[in-house]
C-alpha cells in the first residue's frame, strides 16, 4: 500500500482547533497521557487538501482488508 503523507498544521490553525474543540482536545490530552480515553467513544481528524479523483480513491482504497474498512 502506498505510504500516505502527513503535515502539520501552522500553530495559529492548531490553537483556532484546539479552542473550538476544547473538550475533546482535553479528553486526547488526557488520553496520551493515561493511555486511557475518556468522554470520547470514537476519535478521528483529518484535513484534506483536495478531493479525491476516481483514480487516486482507487489507488488509495487498493491493498486495504475489509477489516480495515
Amino acid at each position: 500500500m502506498k505510504q500516505r503523507r502527513f503535515i502539520s498544521l501552522p500553530l495559529n490553525t492548531q490553537k483556532a482547533l484546539q479552542a473550538q474543540y476544547k473538550d475533546a482536545y482535553g479528553a486526547l490530552e488526557h488520553m496520551y497521557d493515561t493511555g486511557i480515553l475518556e468522554g470520547i467513544e470514537q476519535v478521528s481528524v483529518s484535513v484534506f487538501d483536495h478531493w479525491l479523483s476516481f483514480d487516486e480513491a482507487i489507488d488509495q482504497r487498493s491493498g486495504i482488508d475489509d477489516l480495515t474498512q
